[in-house]
């Protein structure tokens, strides 16, 4: 009599143990057809001028750089049909750097960030627009407070009356106020990011990205 009953619990935790395993199977498969279905709907592209041509690969992105293209270039791009806009559902913005370069203004800048926003949506109406801060430069640093102004404009005013995201992508590369100059390219002064540099801001996009969920 023992033996049997030995035997039934033997057999009863066997059974659940299998039970336990087609269940933990079933919530893996569950899981991967979210995240197959979330990568078929989150199509995502970047745009912005030459900081984020090396940008490692990232999965479900596409990255459109165009080496010293200004935020009034891209609306023309834009506008020509050069950025398919329509093919992607969000949509983040990395430019600015080559505005500043240029000694346009700040409110010269909002302005034409304003007509890029607007063009982007009569392209693409119903896509997220993502606007990504401007990064500190080595080669530029006299001017920082130009980039400052203009990313502390888009995010408290422009992101809230036009209802696009912000994004500190500066972050990584600043340290208690100090520019990471290791991030940078030496040979052009700290001009464009280094392997290094475009690997971090690549992590961050990758990062942000992963928790665009709609």
């Amino acid at each position: 009599m023992r033996e049997k009953l030995a035997q039934l619990e033997k057999e009863g935790k066997k059974l659940k143990k299998q039970q336990e395993k087609e269940r933990l199977r079933g919530l893996l498969e569950e899981k991967k057809d979210n995240i197959f279905k979330l990568k078929e709907y989150r199509k995502v592209i970047i745009v912005g001028d030459s900081i984020i041509k090396h940008l490692p690969p990232l999965e479900g992105v596409e990255v459109y750089a165009f080496p010293g293209a200004t935020i009034g270039r891209l609306q023309h791009l834009i506008n020509t049909m050069r950025i398919p806009l329509h093919q992607f559902n969000y949509v983040i913005f990395h430019v600015g750097t080559n505005n500043i370069g240029k000694g346009f203004s700040v409110s010269h800048m909002c302005s034409d960030m304003v007509n890029l926003i607007s063009q982007c949506r009569k392209i693409s109406p119903r896509i997220h627009i993502i606007i990504s801060s401007i990064l500190p430069r080595p080669v530029d640093n006299e001017i920082t407070d130009e980039r400052i102004k203009f990313n502390a404009k888009v995010e408290k005013v422009l992101s809230v009356d036009l209802g696009v995201k912000f994004i500190k992508s500066y972050r990584p590369f600043c340290f208690k106020g100090e520019i990471k100059r290791y991030l940078f390219a030496r040979l052009d002064g700290g001009l464009h990011l280094n392997n290094e540099g475009s690997n971090r801001l690549g992590h961050f996009f990758h990062r942000f990205i992963s928790t665009l969920n709609y």
